[in-house]
């Protein structure tokens, strides 16, 4: 029997999709963040979210502005131990060799057990007030806008010494790289001290400007912006800068370094990617507003999160937006990646809470017919399936009557199978979808009456039929 044009047409587009797949044969399943998502859970706090959450060891560690420590735990999603502090944190809380330290306002100091919760130690810190607390291999150094510096036993909180840096610090000290037991301090005056973890000098240098935000740095090479609006790369072992580029304003975060590549964003909204061998301009682009929450790179996509509802993802490449996600609620935060789920969170005004979403990959799997049940026995029906989150997906079709499943249509890449019903009665059709990692099925139910008025001729795929149910997860 003939195929009908709306059979035609979907043969001749899976010809043509045909043609190039042994040419895509070699490409690996994608990684990274996957769009389309969708929320997989979260978790709702009073108040906002105060500092950037800490995470390490499948777990996230997330301050609120009511003074509470959250443990969450990443596989299971759900919060696993809490913390009251007496008084609001004075810094974000960060994973030591040994703990969770948090710095609470009044200069109390606190190590927590991150599996759960309990007091390691605490101390009161006399005279001083922090601003940073930076973790390095068994050291915990604690800075403010003095020119102070602490450093104390990551394993009890004693104190081992104190430095006193030329001038106030710009910024948070830096832990140098490659095992190096050594600290790099920016100081308002322009100036790079490089310090000991024993508390030691040892060199210092002139920068041509003064620090903006936080540094990063990458083997011998540092990384940072300046207020007057360059951004800088600066040789340890040369000791000299290498490069200095303009840009339009200093940059509102610390620079993130992959690869190649240097991703800057600044206070004007302008997000850039320069070489980071020489300074050149790679590309650059314009933000909605202003970027509270700093960029993060997965692979060779940047995820962005403004004061709105979207989340971003850009391509490394070419800073195009290459997918987004409206989450329904203003973000609060920057987004988090906790392979495969990418967090953030979200704030409502009007009930004056916050929550924190686990978003994943949307896999499913929708199923329309060429023709409205109930339908006669004479003439050619045709299912078609539309998969969403899938590589390379394999269909698989079933008819079930009375309780009985049927495979008609083995799987393959075929996303569409033809019916020429010979009986009555009331019919199940399936569709499985599969791939390397994951599956999804829906069912429409469809009846066969030789009461069916004449029928019409057949018109293009209309919206799924009644009773269509998507089960989508791992195979």
């Amino acid at each position: 029997m003939k195929k009908t044009a709306f059979a035609a047409v979907l043969a001749l587009s899976l010809a043509l999709g045909g043609c190039s797949a042994a040419g895509r044969s070699a490409k690996a399943y994608p990684t990274g963040v996957i769009f389309p998502l969708k929320e997989a859970g979260g978790l709702e706090y009073d108040g906002h979210l105060a500092w950037t959450p800490a995470s390490g060891a499948g777990r996230l560690f997330l301050a609120t502005t009511q003074y509470v420590i959250w443990a969450i735990d990443l596989s299971a999603r759900t919060a696993v131990w809490r913390y009251a502090a007496p008084s609001a944190l004075a810094s974000a809380p960060v994973l030591s060799a040994d703990g969770l330290v948090l710095a609470e306002s009044g200069g109390r100091l606190v190590c927590l057990d991150p599996s759960d919760g309990r007091l390691l130690w605490e101390r009161k810190v006399e005279g001083f007030e922090v601003s940073w607390v930076v973790p390095v291999q068994d050291r915990v150094i604690l800075a403010g806008k003095s020119s102070d510096v602490l450093g104390l036993d990551s394993s009890h909180g004693g104190e081992l010494w104190r430095f006193q840096a030329k001038s106030a610090l710009a910024g948070p000290p830096l832990a140098a790289q490659g095992g190096s037991r050594s600290l790099l301090l920016f100081t308002e005056d322009g100036t790079l001290q490089s310090l000991t973890l024993e508390g030691k000098r040892d060199f210092t240098v002139r920068l041509a400007a003064t620090l903006s935000g936080e540094a990063s740095v990458e083997g011998k090479l540092v990384f940072f912006s300046s207020l007057d609006g360059h951004v800088q790369c600066f040789d340890l072992a040369a000791r000299k800068t290498r490069w200095r580029v303009k840009l339009a304003g200093p940059a509102s975060c610390r620079p993130l370094v992959r690869g190649k590549r240097l991703i800057l964003w600044t206070d004007y909204g302008v997000l850039f990617c320069l070489d980071r061998s020489g300074g050149d301009i790679l590309w650059w682009t314009s933000v909605a507003s202003r970027l509270p929450f700093p960029p993060v790179v997965v692979e060779d996509q940047i995820l962005l999160s403004v004061s709105s509802p979207r989340l971003q993802r850009l391509s490394l490449s070419t800073g195009k937006e290459t997918a987004a996600f409206d989450l329904g609620r203003d973000l609060e935060g920057p987004p988090l990646w906790a392979e495969p789920l990418v967090l953030v969170n979200a704030h409502d005004p009007q009930t004056g809470k916050g929550r924190l979403v686990f978003l994943g990959k949307d896999v499913g799997v929708r199923l329309d017919c060429s023709k409205k049940p109930p339908q006669g026995l004479a003439g050619e029906i045709v299912f078609a399936a539309k998969a969403v989150g899938f590589f390379r997906p394999m269909y698989e079709f079933f008819l079930v009557r009375e309780g009985r499943e049927e495979s008609v249509q083995k799987a393959s890449a075929q996303d569409y199978w033809s019916w020429y019903p010979d009986s009555e009665g009331a019919f199940v059709i399936k569709v499985r979808v599969t791939d390397a990692r994951e599956k999804a099925e829906v069912e429409m139910p469809f009846t066969i009456s030789a009461d069916t008025p004449k029928r019409s001729p057949v018109r293009p795929v209309p919206a799924p039929g009644p009773g269509a149910q998507t089960r989508g997860g791992q195979p």
